[in-house]
Parts: C-alpha cells; structure tokens; sequence
C-alpha cells in the first residue's frame, strides 16, 4: 500500500470538498453536545457572596434528583439524546464513507446526495454496531455487577459485630480477582470492536454486504491486510495526534482561558463573584466547545476519508478479494 499516496489524496479530498466536514461534524455531534449537556448540569456557582453552605445546596440538589419521579424522567431523557445522536451518527457516517468513495471516482457528490446514501445505510449500520458492541456491553455489565457485589459485600461485612480487618480484605481481594481480568479484556476487546466497525461499515457502504456478511468480510479483510492496517492506524494516530497539539496550542488554551474570563474581571474589581457567575463560566465555556467542535469535527472526517482509500485499495478488483467478497456473502 502508498501510504504516503493515502495520507496525501486524503487531505486533498478533505480540504477541496468541505461538505464532507459537515458529516463529520454530525458523526462526532455526542462529543460537543455532551460537553455542553455537562456543562449545563455541573456549572460551577462560585457564590461567594451566599451565605448558604456549598455543600448544602449540592446535598439539596441530590436530594431533589433522587425522587423516582424525576430520575426516571431524567434517564429517560438521556436515554431518547443518546438514542437520537447515534441514530444521526451512523447516518453522518455512512454518507461520508459513500461521498468519499464517490469523490474518488470522480463522481459528482452533495450533503444531501451523501446523507441520503447515509440513510439508506442506518439498517445495516445499527445492526453492526448492537452485534459488535455487545461484548463490550457484557463486559461493562459483568465489571458493574463484580463492584456493586463487592460493595455489598462489604456492607454486609460492616454491619455485622464479629468482622474483622481479614473479612474486608477477602472481599476486596476477591472482587479484584473478578474485576481485574475483565478489565485487561477492555482494551484488547475495544481495539477489535473499532476496528471491525471500520471495516464492517465500509463493507455495508462500498460492497453491499449485509449485516452479517460485512462483518465476516471484515475479519478475512483483517487477517489478509492486518500489516497494512495496523501501519495505517499508527499513522493515522500520529496525525490525529499532531494535529490535537497543534489546536491545544493555536485554538484551545488561547479560547480556555476566555473561560474563567469573568471571575477574573470580578476580582480586578475588587468584588466578590455572586450566583450569575457559574452562568457566565457556562455560557463561555459552550462557546469554546463549540468552536473547538469543528476542527474535532475535521480531523474525524480526515481519518474515515483515509480508511475509506484504504478500503477501497484493498478490495479493488484483486482476485484474493474478490474471492473474500463471494466467501462472506455465502
């Protein structure tokens, strides 16, 4: 594989058709969004001028959040976003991969050309994604399972009058037993999981595989050009991360600092910050995660334009791949 011919084209195509930023920016939209969401809800008060006890109104705001009531309807809420960002995630994703693919061949290609393509893919993409993700899913249940019986375990210990020290320790050391090793299997099992969508989804997008097919092609594409794609994602990283320090330096500390940007004006006044001041921090700080948003938004859709080249380079017309083609869609 030319690497260097992959890197290069990329780019090219990245920078000359920038609609392709847009569908970046709605596969990453959870990203910014959630810092937002956050932002909403943590906002710091710095009231000094109160005088209430922080930790009182923290206690009172908990207090409010733990009725039934409300925390249904708060879970629920944050259940329907994240099912709303994915949904638009995926569908951002495959237009991107199909618009890409299409600029490489020359072909003439929108937003609204793309995120049809991208739509027309969200069957197969959500099917991918709850089959790929479940054994990550097993595994965070299992780790939440292991720690809450540790701590219930632990609590029982407490309450009863004869334990001692040795009781707590051979608790610990049994939930660690379990946790342990599931967790050593979060990395390993999360690096397939990301790349298997990447191949699978390319797979669903380029060759018209189904669900299953795509991701069957995908482990025999894994095996037969695990090389070339463990160097791509090196580069890829390499890049992602050359460019991260760049906007640190250039785009991010410059905006962070605007952040505690009325505390400051505040104590140059000589007075003390009041309750409008965890508004005004919030408020600057969405901005900065908006801004900071769309070169996010362009490094993503540089790396899926490269693994999309790639792709497209391992299975173009090669009997080996061909043959692979005809073996997952069996």
């Amino acid at each position: 594989m030319d690497y260097g011919y992959i890197l290069t084209r990329t780019w090219q195509l990245v920078w000359r058709h920038k609609f392709l930023w847009l569908l970046g920016l709605l596969a990453i939209l959870a990203r910014p969004l959630g810092s937002v969401i956050i932002r909403l809800a943590f906002r710091p008060r710095l009231d000094f001028q109160s005088p209430t006890n922080p930790f009182e109104e923290l206690l009172a705001t908990y207090e409010r959040l733990a009725r039934p009531g409300l925390l249904i309807a708060v879970v629920v809420v944050f259940f329907l976003v994240f099912l709303a960002l994915w949904l638009i995630s995926a569908i951002a994703e495959g237009g991107l991969i199909r618009a890409v693919a299409g600029l490489q061949k020359g072909q003439v290609m929108t937003a609204g050309q793309a995120w049809s393509a991208g739509l027309g893919l969200l069957g197969r993409f959500v099917a991918i994604d709850t089959i790929l993700f479940l054994p990550l899913f097993l595994i965070a249940l299992f780790l939440m399972l292991a720690a809450l019986g540790g701590l219930v375990g632990l609590a029982i210990a407490g309450s009863r009058p004869g334990s001692t020290p040795d009781n707590f320790f051979s608790i610990m050391g049994l939930t660690g037993a379990v946790v342990a090793p599931l967790l050593c299997l979060l990395l390993p099992v999360g690096l397939l999981t990301v790349l298997f969508r990447l191949l699978a989804f390319r797979g669903a997008a380029l060759q018209e595989l189904g669900t299953r097919a795509s991701i069957r092609y995908a482990w025999q594409l894994l095996r037969a050009n695990l090389a070339d794609i463990i160097i791509l994602a090196v580069l890829l990283w390499a890049v992602t991360q050359l460019a991260g320090t760049l906007i640190a330096l250039v785009l991010l500390f410059p905006l962070a600092s605007l952040d505690m940007l009325p505390l400051f004006m505040l104590l140059l006044q000589g007075q003390l910050p009041g309750p409008q001041l965890g508004v005004g921090i919030a408020v600057i700080g969405m901005v900065v995660v908006l801004l900071t948003a769309v070169p996010v938004a362009v490094i993503h859709t540089y790396q899926s334009a490269a693994w999309t080249l790639a792709y497209q380079s391992w299975t173009a017309g090669e009997p080996a791949a061909s043959r692979l083609v005809v073996e997952a869609a069996t």
